[in-house]
């Protein structure tokens, strides 16, 4: 934000507040407007904020709760419904009936990460929301999923962003609302804009079919081996180890001095062939080198957007960091959770001394990194992490950690899956990044109306050859931008996991 600027009294409106009148988001007003452009308004039927009364009465985890959406679980283009809090069905029904929200709903964060826009997925047939959230219920002919594409983009945000008002917790009145500009463009081409966040939401979905899958595999094939969950409870051993702390000897932790564990593990020491901790470049040179830098916080999406890295100088790193395809990364500081295989466009990135990185030898590495993900693993981590503050995984604990080995087709089949699982969340990704750039790279004049136009009447017409053009060319950047890097690798591969992902849903 500017902090002295000058504006023309000619541009004022009934807002006073400085924000609104900052030049680059008058200058971003302008050019949404330079074209044809509609309010908001025009496009849904009804609007309204979340619940705003107190809810924490009203949590319940019954079989029949309802989802609780508030703005820290809505992500660009998607909610996470394993973070959100649930609610019991009467009380969605009667006190807070109000703020329902339904598919195809819309929902923009107004307070916090203000702008973050999403549609809600056919998966949730019912759900709620806070106060942090705005709610519109869309005309029949307008696309959410072109509408959220354009929230989320860099102009649509700061358009949205320009409505805040507030200075210790800004943000969006509903009042400001109707008047928001969006880019007037064709049905088809909303079409085709729409279709990429269309096809994302179906590849999350069938990603979170084959984790289920997964889970229910393995699940069964622990309980034949013998596995039953134990809750916690304090318990007095007879014989202790080389532990003092109580936490250590908790029941739930017994399954690993039970017979059937250990002669169905063996230790991930037998399966490294090589590896070592990352390393600690200097806290002021991030952001200074050309070299690609993974952080514990950066793990988790590694996979998924290539844009998440950090870049330091070469001097700060070393060999040791250094990634290949195919190795695991796995988190021992912090949360100690995280755990990922690399694919090929983490070779040649660095890892910091919060990751261990090792290449694997005598089995599957997808399936070796399926378990390191898995709640026995999680369990064990929790069991021998040290320091109460900040949990950390020492490397004997490390080569020591027990890997459970199961039939082979049953690793095969978990190893499969985590590939695709994978493959699925990166591409939706791309997707969801390709809708936003589509329409920035509209409102900057690198792309035209009438290429969409054509490329979607092809896609009707069974010809994907002008949209295999069109992905071809985009960037995070925007499109047909020298030197950087495509949103897709491998346009074919895309299209094959749509149809896979299609054919998965017409099974069920």
């Amino acid at each position: 934000m500017d902090k002295f600027f000058r504006t023309n009294s000619s541009i004022l409106v009934e807002r006073l507040d400085p924000n609104f009148y900052q030049p680059r988001l008058v200058e971003n007003d302008k050019l949404i407007k330079s074209k044809g452009w509609v309010e908001l308004q025009s496009l849904y039927e009804a609007s309204g904020i979340g619940n705003t009364s107190a809810v924490e009465r009203y949590y319940s985890e019954s079989a029949d709760s309802i989802p609780y959406i508030s703005g820290k679980v809505i992500k660009s283009f998607n909610i996470d419904l394993d973070g959100c809090q649930r609610i019991s069905l009467d009380s969605h029904k009667n006190e807070l009936t109000k703020s329902t929200i339904r598919p195809k709903d819309v929902l923009i964060i107004r307070k916090g990460d203000m702008g973050n826009a999403c549609v809600v997925s056919s998966e949730v047939n019912e759900a709620n929301c806070s106060s942090e959230v705005i709610y519109l219920k869309m005309k029949a002919s307008s696309d959410p999923y072109y509408l959220v594409s354009y929230l989320n983009c860099d102009q649509g945000q700061k358009a949205f962003k320009r409505l805040g008002r507030g200075t210790i917790i800004p943000g969006v009145s509903l009042l400001d609302v109707p008047r928001l500009p969006i880019p007037k463009v064709s049905e088809f081409v909303q079409k085709y804009i729409g279709d990429k966040v269309r096809q994302a939401e179906q590849l999350r979905t069938w990603a979170k079919r084959l984790e289920q899958v997964s889970s229910f595999m393995f699940a069964n094939a622990l309980a034949e081996l013998g596995y039953k969950e134990k809750k916690s409870t304090k318990i007095v051993r007879a014989k202790l180890e080389d532990r003092l702390d109580p936490a250590f000897y908790d029941e739930k932790f017994s399954l690993f001095n039970e017979f059937w564990f250990k002669s169905n593990s063996e230790p991930l020491k037998q399966f490294i062939e090589s590896g070592s901790y990352g390393v600690l470049p200097s806290s002021n040179s991030y952001g200074k080198g050309n070299v690609r830098f993974i952080r514990a916080t950066d793990l988790k999406n590694a996979n998924i957007d290539p844009t998440c890295f950090n870049y330091v100088p070469e001097e700060e790193v070393a060999d040791k960091a250094k990634v290949s395809k195919g190795d695991i990364l796995m988190e021992i500081k912090g949360a100690i959770s995280t755990c990922e295989l690399a694919e090929s466009h983490l070779a040649g990135t660095y890892i910091n001394g919060s990751i261990f990185r090792f290449t694997p030898k005598g089995i599957d590495n997808a399936y070796l990194a399926y378990f390191l993900s898995s709640t026995i693993k999680e369990l064990y981590c929790e069991r021998v992490s040290v320091n109460n503050i900040i949990s950390y995984l020492d490397l004997a604990s490390l080569h020591e950690l027990p890997i459970i080995r199961l039939k082979n087709d049953i690793e095969e089949f978990l190893a499969k899956n985590l590939i695709n699982i994978n493959l699925a969340k990166k591409i939706a990704f791309a997707l969801t990044r390709s809708a936003k750039t589509l329409v920035e790279s509209l409102i900057e004049g690198q792309l035209t109306e009438q290429q969409l136009i054509r490329a979607q009447q092809a896609l009707e017409d069974g010809d994907n050859s002008l949209d295999l053009a069109i992905l071809s060319k985009l960037s995070a950047k925007g499109y047909a931008i020298e030197g950087t890097t495509p949103l897709f690798s491998d346009i074919d591969e895309l299209y094959s996991l749509l149809e896979d992902a299609a054919q998965a849903e017409a099974e069920e």
